[in-house]
């Protein structure tokens, strides 16, 4: 049924990243990201404004609930403190692959990662939709990891408007929805289109 969000969820939610921050085995921060042509997509804060010594835990949807701090892809800074050069840790026990930031904008708060491993794990992909022809009022829903929980939160609102921030230089969708910690990185989503 199109627009029936729980079916819309069921064929998206392996798509959806849970980017949890780990210091000496314990969780320190966590946020969301999603993937788009066999990219991660999230906020730049959700990678970097996290404790210089952390390492990443990449969870998908399936990630065991019991086990918060073990995931598909273990990722550690190189010497200048960036999350790049080779996973220690692949879905398939190998030697890991070669990560970089494919793609980042400190000011305007994104980052695209490619991460080989999450190419090749079968996970749904996402497609951008311009809002050009979206209006205030109307549905949308994001997916993500809200304060800090291990499983999967869904949270529906409206757009409740649309500005230009001058100093970011970036349009910004304002939404009436509940957004927690660690919503950081989820993917809108409008339940008309999935996308």
């Amino acid at each position: 049924m199109k627009g029936y969000i729980p079916d819309i969820i069921e064929e998206v939610k392996s798509g959806i990243i849970h980017i949890v921050h780990v210091v000496d085995g314990k969780r320190v921060s966590s946020g969301t990201g999603f993937m788009v042509n066999g990219y991660l997509v999230t906020n730049y804060h959700v990678i970097y404004d996290a404790p210089k010594d952390s390492k990443i835990i990449l969870r998908t949807y399936d990630s065991n609930i019991n086990e918060p701090l073990k995931g598909i892809i273990e990722l550690e800074r190189d010497e200048d403190g960036h999350f790049s050069g080779k996973t220690n840790k692949g879905y398939k026990n190998e030697e890991g692959d070669f990560i970089k930031d494919f793609q980042l904008h400190e000011k305007q708060d994104y980052i695209i990662l490619n991460i080989p491993e999450l190419k090749e794990a079968g996970l749904y992909n996402f497609s951008f939709e311009t809002h050009d022809n979206k209006r205030v009022g109307e549905d949308i829903f994001f997916l993500g990891h809200h304060l800090e929980h291990s499983q999967l939160s869904c949270h529906k609102g409206i757009i409740s408007c649309f500005y230009f921030h001058e100093n970011h230089r970036v349009d910004i969708i304002q939404l009436d929805a509940s957004v927690n910690n660690s919503n950081s990185g989820s993917p809108l989503i409008n339940p008309n289109t999935s996308k």
